[in-house]
């Protein structure tokens, strides 16, 4: 798990409003901070008896991709054949042109890769906000 998409995670008020409002599940990887920084990431298993402090900020939801196209897919009309990861795709080649994308492959770690885009994508299309990679935070 990238720092990057800690992060991302962390600093969504929405996605851990979202987590809470569909319920949660087993499966679903929880992020424990101590005074600030990252101390365990937990897969919860069984019966799921978690209190998530979203004051407290120390306990976050890390949504796997599945997650986020199902939180997508749950709060969208379009519900045809063409949806999601077209939409993704649709997306993707508004946010970076063909010639650029090897940049952003290169640049962060390939196993966040569509997880970070899936978050990018929910954000933009749920909730009309932007990452600020300068400033590490959510905008709009």
């Amino acid at each position: 798990m990238s720092d990057l998409f800690t992060s991302m995670c962390r600093g969504s008020r929405r996605l851990q409003e979202a987590w809470i409002g569909r319920g949660i599940k087993s499966g679903d990887r929880i992020a424990w901070f101590t005074d600030g920084k990252l101390d365990n990431i937990h897969i919860l298993k069984g019966d799921v008896d978690c209190f998530l402090d979203l004051d407290g900020d120390e306990q976050i939801w890390l949504p796997r991709q599945e997650d986020l196209q199902e939180l997508y897919e749950s709060n969208t009309e379009r519900k045809d054949r063409f949806g999601g990861p077209h939409d993704l795709f649709v997306f993707l080649n508004k946010l970076f042109p063909y010639d650029h994308v090897h940049e952003f492959v290169d640049f962060y770690p390939l196993q966040d890769f569509y997880s970070i885009l899936w978050l990018l994508f929910v954000h933009k299309e749920l909730w009309n906000q932007s990452w600020n990679f300068k400033e590490e935070r959510w905008e709009g």
